[in-house]
């Protein structure tokens, strides 16, 4: 869950949230007041959305912030790891539709027989209905 901290010694406000498990913390330039609590507010409510939806992309939100460089390697390494997996194991056990995506039913039958292992089977019949 993100936050909105001050640094006491210049009274600005701090952006904290993770992201792929790691903590970002980013200084605005915003002295700490209502008005500038709401718009910063607005922002992580925008960060926490584009995260859980996966369209997260923190070059445009921050591109000369402290963590940029490292989530510059990640945005080529992952680009290069979906081109080289799409046909891989994985991908190839779930239909997809014409946008390469995993029907729902696919993806929650597959996702149920790889957690059944872990739950008990009281829990397992409450899930499945």
């Amino acid at each position: 869950m993100a936050s909105i901290q001050i640094r006491k010694r210049t009274n600005s406000l701090i952006i904290d949230f993770y992201y792929q498990g790691l903590r970002c913390r980013e200084q605005t330039a915003l002295t700490d007041n209502s008005a500038n609590r709401k718009k910063v507010q607005r922002l992580l409510d925008a960060i926490e959305a584009d995260i859980s939806n996966g369209t997260f992309d923190y070059l445009r939100y921050f591109p000369s912030g402290k963590s940029a460089d490292r989530f510059a390697a990640n945005v080529k390494e992952s680009a290069a790891e979906t081109s080289d997996t799409m046909g891989q194991a994985g991908a190839a056990n779930l239909p997809v539709t014409n946008n390469s995506h995993p029907l729902f039913k696919d993806f929650a039958e597959t996702w149920f027989s790889e957690k059944e292992v872990e739950w008990r089977r009281s829990h397992r019949v409450c899930i499945r209905f």
